[in-house]
């Protein structure tokens, strides 16, 4: 008696002169299934060489109906983490937001127990959507207006009717819109340029910014930058670690820096979990840090909360 919503991802490739025989194309027309799961599920994707392998998701601990069941149960839940501005003028850049679910027996449910299962069934731009709702209603009833930090699935930006229903959710915010700052992963982006150029250009014309995270510092980051109106680009481990600190890495880092620097664009170094990778950091010139060395994600208040600071706009 149950129903159950099927959906359809097809990898083709071309039989060519170069082709080494039918386990090749095989393993091609897999890669382009991959990838157009990838994209977000439901289209057809013709093999490229030049295609980039998506990254492997973890696996989720939750069914599709059991977190479409929390979801509508009302059990998500949010908390956030300061993006801290750590050389004068100090303040909090913004406010990193982050979902966790309730489960049955009022454990909290990391992303990585959901977060897979979304992707792959097509329920990120609703969860996203979810997010970003609650997370505005709660910072519109705060005595101060904190800026708040939102992350954008690839999914969820390659689907029209969600950026249409994010539009609207800025304009009526009660929060001022370029209070308003969205992340989106550098995989993503470098996987569907042209429809995240579209996504972003239409909130930064709102009034909102953008942070792109999972930066890794080569010519993908370049052809990013150079693409869309970015504000801040986050960098994480093992770039900011003090434990896996080698050579190779310090000038990565230095070489995002360098590129942050002309661009007009804050860098920030999130996963910061020692003291030591604080003052390190420090050193360096990084002026924007994130991680537990400067305090854990908290539960987001839904009022009365006094915002820090805001950082003087430059």
């Amino acid at each position: 008696g149950r129903e159950f919503e099927l959906g359809v991802s097809i990898g083709v490739t071309g039989v060519h002169a170069g082709c080494e025989g039918p386990s090749t194309l095989l393993t091609e027309a897999d890669r382009a299934c991959y990838r157009a799961k990838y994209l977000g599920r439901g289209r057809v994707q013709v093999f490229s060489p030049d295609h980039t392998a998506p990254p492997v998701q973890p696996e989720p601990r939750l069914t599709a109906e059991e977190l479409e069941t929390a979801l509508s149960l009302g059990r998500l839940v949010l908390h956030w983490q300061p993006v801290e501005r750590r050389v004068r003028p100090n303040g909090v850049l913004y406010r990193e937001v982050l979902c966790r679910l309730s489960g049955e027996g009022g454990e909290l449910l990391g992303p990585d127990n959901f977060m897979g299962v979304a992707r792959r069934h097509g329920l990120l731009p609703q969860l996203d959507h979810l997010v970003i709702d609650q997370g505005l209603h709660r910072a519109k009833g705060l005595r101060e207006e904190p800026a708040i930090g939102f992350n954008i699935g690839r999914e969820s930006f390659l689907d029209d009717v969600f950026q249409k229903n994010v539009l609207q959710l800025v304009t009526a915010a009660g929060v001022p819109a370029d209070r308003i700052w969205f992340e989106l992963m550098e995989p993503d982006v470098s996987m569907a340029l042209n429809e995240a150029r579209r996504f972003v250009n239409a909130l930064v014309s709102a009034g909102c910014r953008f942070a792109l995270d999972g930066v890794a510092g080569g010519l993908g980051t370049l052809q990013v930058v150079e693409a869309l109106p970015i504000s801040a680009i986050k960098v994480g481990r093992p770039l900011v670690g003090s434990r896996e600190r080698t050579p190779a890495a310090e000038g990565v880092l230095r070489a995002i820096m360098d590129i942050c620097s002309s661009n007009d664009i804050v860098m920030i170094a999130k996963d910061v979990v020692h003291h030591d990778e604080v003052e390190r950091l420090g050193r360096m010139g990084v002026a924007h840090l994130q991680g537990g060395a400067l305090g854990p994600p908290e539960p987001m208040p839904d009022d009365g909360w006094p915002a820090d600071p805001p950082i003087p706009s430059t």
